[in-house]
């Protein structure tokens, strides 16, 4: 195992990728269960919500970075 190199990263692409990995990732998780609790209205919500999410990541990483 050896040691990642991060210095490369900038504060401001560090701090875009950890917000919308705590919006993204919770939607995803909420949708999960949602569908394992059959209600599968909400779940898809949150399903596609977190796809949105995701793919405004992809435009905001394009775009700035």
């Amino acid at each position: 195992m050896t040691i990642v190199d991060i210095s490369s990263i900038s504060p401001s692409l560090f701090i875009t990728i950890a917000v919308f990995l705590l919006i993204i990732c919770p939607l995803l998780s909420l949708g999960v269960l949602r569908l394992f609790q059959e209600r599968k209205k909400a779940g898809l919500t949150y399903i596609v919500t977190s796809i949105v999410g995701y793919i405004l990541f992809t435009i905001v990483i394009n775009v700035f970075f």
